[in-house]
């Protein structure tokens, strides 16, 4: 996506695919998770709307409007709770801590 490329991404991870190749790296896999899950049915429905009804926004680069703003950072930020405990089985982002392993 235009997105992707103007962040510099070039590869997209499902957790087990992350797991294999940190492991295969020779780290030692501290904590694996998706993260930015709440958000994540908000984010699929405006991807999966027709390319005529979606807005083309392009990237992030722009920050919305302070109220909006205040709100996803807030609803963002809820998630470090769960994090702290666990993990979430699906979200928008994935997260991989990783030792080097002895």
């Amino acid at each position: 996506s235009r997105h992707d490329e103007a962040f510099g991404h070039k590869r997209r991870y499902r957790r087990p695919a992350l797991e294999r190749v940190v492991r295969a790296a020779g780290y030692s896999l501290c904590f694996c998770s998706y993260f930015n899950s709440l958000l994540l049915p908000v984010i699929a429905a405006c991807r999966l709307l027709p390319r005529g009804l979606r807005a083309d926004h392009g990237t992030d680069f722009e920050v919305p409007t302070a109220g909006v703003n205040w709100l996803l950072h807030q609803v963002f930020a809820s998630e470090r709770h769960v994090l702290a405990r666990g993990s979430f089985p699906a979200g928008v982002s994935l997260l991989a801590v990783a030792e080097r392993a002895l």
